[in-house]
């Protein structure tokens, strides 16, 4: 019993980090973009790496609300109607 343990929290311990990891890349590319532009808060690209790959899901969220949402005052009302409208 104590060895199909070790495997399934093995599995889960690989599972979250390659979801971990994807976050963390996609937030990664994204920053890059940000800070090319000037628009990057707070920390620089590889900081958010870390801090996703550490935090997961909750700091990609934490990125998103803080550079993509109305929390941003760099973003205008109309950009986001533009965007909304896109899709």
């Amino acid at each position: 019993m104590g060895e199909v343990m070790v495997f399934f929290v093995f599995v889960v311990g690989v599972l979250t980090f390659i979801v971990n990891f994807s976050f963390a890349a996609g937030v990664f590319r994204n920053a890059e973009t940000l800070f090319n532009a000037e628009r990057l808060n707070f920390v620089g690209p590889w900081m958010w790496f870390f801090a996703t790959l550490l935090g997961g899901v909750f700091v990609a969220a934490v990125y998103w609300a803080v550079h993509h949402s109305r929390l941003n005052p760099v973003i205008p009302f109309g950009e986001m109607a533009q965007d909304r409208d896109s899709e």
